[in-house]
């Protein structure tokens, strides 16, 4: 395979591309994007995160088509999010302060509550045993 240097650097065109001429790596302003068949697939942006299925990544992962995503939650906790788009759906979130792990379904509603102690509470943030 050749590896060619394409002027126009488009997603139909990328600048660097093999025998397939709309599949490569386009680079824009802070920016690279690997593209395939003429469309981005995934973007790596100018603070290091990766973008899969989404030109315009929100967090050090974020992978849209596939509705799911890891990031950091509104109040600083790690969250792995189940969502419908950008709806989140359902989500697992550790830490917070007291060091529990959360089953979160849409909304805020924390189903299920796992401590530092091994204790499990279903509809409770605080179980005793």
């Amino acid at each position: 395979m050749t590896l060619k240097l394409n002027g126009t650097n488009s997603e139909a065109a990328p600048a660097y591309a093999g025998d397939d001429a709309d599949t490569g790596l386009q680079c824009g302003t802070n920016e690279l994007k690997l593209v395939t068949g003429g469309t981005a697939r995934a973007t790596v942006d100018s603070s290091g995160n990766v973008g899969i299925g989404t030109s315009a990544p929100v967090s050090a992962l974020h992978v849209e088509e596939g509705d799911i995503r890891i990031d950091t939650a509104d109040n600083g906790t790690q969250a792995l999010r189940f969502s419908d788009r950008n709806t989140t759906k359902a989500k697992i979130q550790y830490p917070d302060t007291a060091e529990k792990l959360h089953l979160i379904t849409s909304g805020s509603t924390r189903v299920v509550t796992i401590t530092s102690q091994s204790r499990v509470g279903i509809g409770t943030t605080t179980p005793s045993y």
